[in-house]
């Protein structure tokens, strides 16, 4: 079952857990969403859970546990996910309203993708982090295939951005081509996956830029 913020203060949390489970028990979809967060190893995919975590109460983030779905004890020693763990957040759109979703933070290694194939079955998306630096990986490349395998819309997440600066140097017109480049290059493996129909792509995947 998801993990519901249970170790943490419910006082401070902006919406109660009665109305969170009222968003999940609603007999249609409107109010709940299944989200799979994929990547290769060490991309920020369970930093970016605490993130949204953090904008589900009102604690200083500085409090808040840190790799909160790292809960094995292999994972809590290596800082590295090694099976999927879902856990439930209230978050907002534009427009202010609120929808139980359900992430699913899957571990990047390639070893264990079988951890991601049965996420990307039960979700109605996924959220593909990719390292800016790395680019698409042998991983990513594992994904994208299942994604459109199982006909599910992913939304692409660049991480890591400052070492385009930090670590590499990069000018900004260099940076934006290494950027550019990285999404070119995701966008020719999900056109060369994707089945086609009379000559064109499957008009269920569009490009991600």
């Amino acid at each position: 079952s998801s993990k519901v913020m249970s170790s943490m203060d419910t006082s401070h949390q902006i919406v109660s857990d009665k109305y969170l489970v009222n968003l999940l028990s609603n007999p249609t979809t409107i109010t709940r969403r299944g989200v799979a967060f994929c990547g290769n190893l060490h991309t920020g995919k369970t930093s970016l859970i605490d993130l949204l975590l953090s904008h589900t109460t009102t604690l200083p983030s500085s409090t808040l546990p840190k790799f909160y779905t790292n809960i094995l004890e292999t994972e809590i020693k290596h800082k590295m996910t090694v099976q999927s763990t879902p856990i439930t957040l209230p978050l907002s759109n534009t427009k202010g309203k609120t929808y139980a979703f359900t992430i699913v933070d899957n571990p990047g290694h390639t070893q264990f993708h079988d951890e991601n194939v049965a996420s990307l079955k039960l979700v109605d998306g996924c959220v593909l982090i990719l390292n800016i630096i790395e680019g698409v990986t042998m991983s990513d490349t594992m994904i994208v295939k299942q994604c459109i395998q199982e006909g599910i819309p992913m939304v692409l997440v660049l991480n890591h951005m400052d070492k385009l600066i930090m670590d590499l140097k990069l000018p900004p017109e260099d940076a934006f081509m290494k950027i550019r480049h990285v999404i070119e290059e995701l966008n020719l493996l999900v056109k060369s996956l994707s089945p086609r129909r009379n000559g064109n792509m499957n008009g269920n995947v569009q490009r991600l830029y």
